[in-house]
């Protein structure tokens, strides 16, 4: 019965505006996401690679001098390598240092030079103001935004049209348990946003992994399991609440304004309490 439910719910998903407006949108943003990561990734790769030729380069005339230049001198400064996934999420790379410098201290007023010593210099010009000032379109945006969005958009009405249209009481009249009903409902619109979403995300990562602009091991594969799999539980978060919502309203434009007006405030209410210390 509850795959008879999941079903019927996925069908008339399958055949509504919004099953299509969802797979045009998922679809617009990630090869939005891989067209900007593409341009400019060769860019951060190739001034990478000038960084370190240019160090290499300082190593081999220490050493041709001599062994001792070289461990007072070192290998100069050391750069990170730019992530391959990076399309996934940028987080706070922006704000983290791209190297560690090193360098040597002078002792007894100068006349007594150390070996080579490694620091790691601060690249956040403001302390106080560590937010990224634009959003990018990554997949951190695409499902902590749109995604959430989206699954609400389908759950919202899943029990109240039920109840407006009549339908309700005649499929509980058959002794159908209730929690058959909503596990039936919730599998079938999490079958819904499934499929545009792995279709969107197979997109995506074809186009960045035939350009041959960037290598993914097994490693990064197994990386974007792992992102793909939380993507499904994310979503089913906001499933759950969207059934609940609805489940307890009576009409779906109430259901979809509580739960817009849930979205908006709990996320301001979390940054009030953090300015104020509640949490």
């Amino acid at each position: 019965m509850i795959w008879h439910i999941a079903r019927r719910e996925l069908y008339n998903n399958l055949h509504s505006l919004r099953f299509a407006l969802t797979t045009v949108l998922l679809l617009a943003l990630m090869l939005t996401n891989a067209v900007v990561y593409l341009r400019e990734h060769p860019k951060r790769v190739k001034k990478y690679r000038d960084e370190v030729a240019r160090y290499q380069n300082s190593i081999i005339s220490h050493a041709e001098e001599s062994l001792y230049r070289l461990a007072q001198k070192g290998p100069g400064d050391l750069y990170k390598k730019p992530s391959p996934l990076r399309f996934c999420a940028e987080g706070g790379e922006d704000f983290l240092s791209r190297r560690a410098q090193g360098g040597y201290q002078l002792w007894k007023a100068g006349t007594l030079e150390s070996f080579w010593i490694l620091g790691y210099p601060s690249a956040t010009p403001n302390l106080r103001n560590i937010n990224p000032t634009v959003t990018k379109v990554d997949w951190g945006f695409i499902i902590g935004y749109v995604l959430s969005l989206i699954a609400l958009l389908f759950n919202f009405d899943s029990i109240s049209s039920e109840r407006e249209r009549g339908t309700l009481r005649l499929m509980l009249a058959n002794s159908v348990p209730r929690h058959t009903v909503l596990f039936g409902k919730f599998l079938g619109a999490l079958i819904s946003i499934a499929i545009p979403l792995t279709f969107a995300i197979l997109t995506n990562v074809l186009v960045i992994y035939t350009s041959g602009v960037v290598y993914l091991g097994t490693d990064a594969w197994v990386r974007l399991g792992i992102i793909f799999c939380i993507a499904l539980l994310y979503t089913c978060l906001f499933l759950a609440l969207g059934l609940l919502v609805s489940a307890r309203v009576q009409r779906s434009a109430v259901s979809l304004v509580v739960l817009l007006l849930t979205c908006l405030l709990l996320p301001t209410s979390f940054l009030c309490g953090v300015c104020r210390g509640w949490f």
